[in-house]
């Protein structure tokens, strides 16, 4: 396994381009943080995944960073650990809002630009194809597991972060030797879709279940997002990054991006799909993104709606759990 390891901070940075670059791809999730040594830098009425990402990065022994620009806090990110931390190369990948040719085009620009920029850094890389192959076998491999999200994202975050920030693409092998258990036509449980931005606690979701609801599919940019992105074929070194960047575009969009109808019409066929009875939106505090996409899931989804808030992190508080079981318990009298 490579030495090199480069954090990425947004599921729009393909790990394809760091492991073709000759490093290791290591999502960043911190750990939630108590306020203190980042309060200098940021306000606490912030974001809070950028607060715990820069208490990680002012430290932390990495090859590079590569965020987005997908939001201002990201931004403000970026600014700080060029001050602070000019000793640790950074990248911002500039990420179109649509799907268009043009868009597409600008983005396959960035991919091949940050693409160049890494190979200056570990001086050799691996074939842009086989990375390519790497990760797409990888999806399908997990999206097998789609269906049973809690056990889906322990192993994702082994795979894509890795003890103590080191990823291990292999550890998906784990799910190879298990089938995936499949409900019997008598589990009555209330089928129940989490919808997000960010990535979703395995904790969490295991709350859900053990409150008594099933959840069938979770909308998260470490979930179904993720998993169902168009397929690469790459059929020559040349089209990688072309194809990258349409996949990438293409997959189902996040609240982020300018594209409101086609997101809501993917919930609306994802929940279809997989009979889900009800919805519980995990929205991450001080994040305009997520604000602006609860009103419209609020009023067009179709399904009950808990709306829970968080600062980042598994908070099980006694209000959370309770709030959770009133929900399903509301569910399950719906029949």
């Amino acid at each position: 396994m490579p030495q090199a390891t480069v954090y990425y901070t947004c599921s729009y940075v393909p790990p394809e381009i760091i492991w073709a670059a000759g490093a290791t791809p290591a999502r960043l999730l911190p750990e939630r943080r108590a306020p203190g040594v980042v309060d200098g830098y940021l306000p606490r009425d912030y974001c809070p995944y950028v607060r715990a990402a820069l208490h990680t990065l002012l430290g932390a022994a990495a090859t590079a960073v590569v965020a987005t620009t997908c939001c201002d806090p990201m931004r403000r990110l970026a600014d700080v650990l060029r001050y602070e931390r000019p000793d640790l190369p950074l990248f911002m990948l500039d990420l179109p809002r649509g799907n268009t040719p043009r868009a597409r085009q600008y983005f396959q620009a960035e991919l091949e630009h940050l693409h160049r920029a890494l190979l200056g850094l570990t001086g050799g890389g691996r074939d842009p194809q086989e990375a390519v192959h790497l990760f797409g076998e990888l999806r399908r491999r997990w999206r097998r597991w789609s269906r049973q999200p809690a056990r889906l994202h322990s192993v994702l975050r082994k795979a894509l972060i890795g003890e103590e920030g080191v990823a291990e693409p292999e550890a998906g092998a784990e799910l190879e030797a298990e089938a995936p258990p499949t409900a019997s036509g008598e589990d009555q449980r209330p089928r129940l879709l989490v919808v997000t931005s960010h990535p979703v606690e395995p904790a969490l979701l295991a709350e859900m279940e053990r409150a008594g609801a099933r959840v069938v599919a979770e909308d998260s940019c470490l979930g179904h997002r993720w998993l169902d992105m168009p397929e690469i074929t790459c059929s020559a070194e040349a089209a990688a990054w072309a194809e990258l960047a349409a996949s990438y575009l293409g997959r189902p969009p996040c609240p982020r991006m300018e594209r409101p109808r086609e997101r809501l019409n993917y919930l609306k066929g994802l929940a279809r799909e997989e009979g889900a009875q009800g919805a519980a939106f995990l929205a991450l505090k001080y994040c305009d993104n997520l604000s602006y996409d609860f009103p419209r899931m609020k009023a067009e989804l179709g399904l009950p709606l808990l709306y829970l808030e968080t600062d980042y992190g598994c908070v099980l508080s006694g209000q959370v759990r309770t709030r959770i079981q009133a929900f399903i318990e509301a569910l399950g009298m719906q029949g």
